[in-house]
């Protein structure tokens, strides 16, 4: 009896839902135009078999939840629908503009990201500087290593003299500008040396503050950024574009100082390396601290993959693999057997 019931019950469902998508494609007026209604000039049908994928696609994307209500009785080619070319064509400038605009967020977040580098960089090169004794800075060259610097990091950018000046006084403030009718020259006091060295003295808790507030700014970066996505190869670059940009910074400090002229002109291997590793053995949620290393499947990069798979080609060791990956180095044995076009 309750089988039967329940039974009856999806069949009502199933009846309601058919019911509202007839009402749906009857409520469409098969002689307007889908995108503004209007009935005063010539129509066209979709006929395409992707035209209904592109359409929702965009109005999904512009948030066009008017078109979206219109368009929801079932496919455009089925349910006969309309439309004016002009109302396609400015339903497709306006999806056009919104990705154009996405992009150029995302590229002025990535040049935000390398300008603040290069300029951490450049003041550590002025505070080893006047650790060493040097006092007197000509701004001219101080803005050149910092365009030069932004170039070899892929930054192609002509700074403002006056902008760039006032950045760097705002960062040292004790310096005096100085002019002798060629050069802006930057001058520091002799006391400044002491009192970069006083500011070095250790304080162990805003230290640990510190390494706190940077560790949790790579994190972040780390689990928001969308990972490397396997396909049975690797992409000549797929190393640089796996890791966050502040965690390449951050291993780059760590490996060759902040100074900008001891920096290569692309990221090291060594550091995509180290990157890599500490990006493939971060944890997001909390837990308890297991004997047993645990990686993360959605944050794969190339290199633990790269060593698993390699390994495995060429010894077919169970043991190795079990034991770089408890090093936390490789990936488990397990997906050293999967397919790879089957990979998570």
């Amino acid at each position: 009896m309750e089988l039967l019931t329940i039974h009856a019950c999806i069949h009502m469902c199933s009846n309601a839902e058919g019911k509202r998508r007839r009402l749906r494609c009857q409520s469409l007026d098969k002689r307007s135009c889908i995108f503004c209604t209007k009935q005063d000039g010539h129509l066209h049908e979709f006929r395409t078999l992707d035209a209904d994928v592109n359409v929702r696609l965009m109005a999904t994307e512009l948030q066009d939840t008017a078109l979206l209500t219109r368009i929801e009785g079932g496919d455009l080619t089925a349910i006969e629908a309309k439309y004016y070319l002009p109302c396609l064509t400015t339903l497709r400038n306006k999806h056009r503009t919104l990705l154009r605009e996405k992009q150029a967020s995302r590229s002025n977040l990535q040049a935000d990201k390398i300008e603040a580098r290069a300029f951490v960089e450049l003041v550590t090169h002025v505070e080893n500087s006047l650790e060493d004794g040097t006092f007197c800075f000509k701004l001219s060259l101080l803005r050149q290593m910092y365009e030069n610097r932004l170039c070899n990091l892929g930054l192609s950018k002509e700074i403002n003299k006056v902008r760039f000046k006032q950045q760097v006084l705002a960062y040292f403030p004790l310096a005096q500008e100085q002019n002798d009718g060629k050069n802006v020259i930057l001058v520091f006091e002799h006391g400044m040396q002491q009192l970069l060295k006083k500011s070095m003295e250790c304080n162990y808790q805003e230290n640990a503050l510190i390494l706190m507030k940077a560790a949790r700014i790579v994190r972040n970066d780390i689990f928001s950024s969308n990972g490397f996505s396997f396909n049975a190869s690797f992409p000549p670059e797929c190393q640089k574009e796996s890791v966050p940009a502040s965690l390449k910074l951050l291993v780059t400090l760590l490996l060759r100082g902040g100074d900008i002229l001891d920096q290569n002109s692309d990221d090291s291997q060594a550091c995509l390396s180290v990157a890599q590793t500490i990006l493939f053995n971060c944890k997001a949620k909390k837990g308890t601290c297991n004997i047993k290393s645990r990686h993360s499947l959605e944050h794969e990069p190339p290199l633990p993959l790269y060593i698993g798979l390699n390994v495995h080609t060429q010894t077919r060791s169970k043991k190795l693999i079990m034991e770089l990956n408890h090093m936390g180095i490789s990936i488990s044995y397990e997906l050293c057997q999967m397919d790879p076009h089957s990979y998570p």
